[in-house]
């Protein structure tokens, strides 16, 4: 009796999952790597993963998604006055895509086999070493190929004491706006004395400046982790843009709406740079 109750549980797991989509559920194209350094920890680095730059500047220890696939992944970090350190991240078989096989039979397990997710990193954890660099310790050229002017969405900013995460850039990469790393809760008036009082240049976003951050939350939210901090997609924002005396806007993942100025929402900071 308990044989046939168990086998019946299976056959509704079975039924159940192949009804949904194949193996690549369980285990996705892309896992999570932790990187670590011998470096202080508040050294900031360049890291590149597979050709793609994860950040111009951020700090170890970081969570990295990495593909899965075939071939190796190759992660490059640089810090100004240490020589470039790089790491080979080797691939195995995943031993989870034999749930797809039985359960998606041939069609589920060549999806697996076609996205790489047949596949996963040999270790979930990876340490950069880093040496000095004598050679290179005055000279200010090679201190600035190290780190170069440039951003992307997502980057993490710091220049003197103003800090913050990337969220648009000009076409060459060079200028942008980053938002701030910390958020309050206000009402409308009270939340651009709170963007003010930032410091020089920080400002109550636009409606355009807070959809972008929106719009790549999942980018912001990468790095804003790293610093312990995030961006909710599910609380309404205060913007600069002024429907009447009593009435301005908020911006949410659906769009921007009208909001009593005594109302309590949250607020970010935006600064050009």
């Amino acid at each position: 009796m308990r044989d046939n109750y168990l086998l019946s549980m299976l056959a509704v797991f079975i039924v159940a999952i192949s009804t949904t989509s194949c193996g690549t559920i369980f285990i996705g194209t892309r896992e999570s790597i932790s990187f670590h350094s011998n470096l202080p920890s508040d050294t900031p680095v360049r890291l590149v993963v597979d050709g793609e730059q994860i950040g111009h500047k951020v700090y170890f220890p970081i969570n990295v998604m990495v593909k899965r696939g075939y071939s190796p992944s190759f992660a490059l970090a640089e810090a100004e006055g240490y020589k470039a350190s790089s790491i080979s991240i080797q691939k195995e078989f995943h031993p989870a895509t034999l749930a797809n096989l039985l359960i998606g039979g041939i069609i589920g397990f060549a999806i697996d086999l076609g996205s790489g997710a047949i596949s996963q990193a040999t270790m979930k954890s990876y340490q950069f070493v880093f040496e000095k660099d004598s050679d290179n310790e005055n000279n200010s050229t090679t201190k600035q190929n190290i780190l170069p002017k440039t951003y992307k969405i997502g980057d993490f900013y710091q220049s003197g004491d103003k800090t913050g995460i990337v969220v648009y850039i000009t076409e060459d990469g060079m200028h942008g706006k980053i938002v701030s790393l910390s958020h309050a809760y206000k009402t409308w008036d009270n939340a651009l004395e709170w963007c003010h009082a930032q410091g020089k240049g920080w400002h109550i976003p636009t409606i355009n400046e807070m959809n972008s951050i929106l719009i790549n939350i999942g980018i912001i939210n990468a790095i804003m982790a790293t610093k312990s901090l995030a961006i909710s997609p599910d609380v309404q924002y205060w913007t600069s843009a002024e429907l009447s005396t009593n009435k301005a806007c908020v911006a949410t993942q659906n769009g921007a709406i009208s909001k009593n100025k005594n109302k309590v929402c949250c607020v970010l900071a935006v600064s050009d740079f």
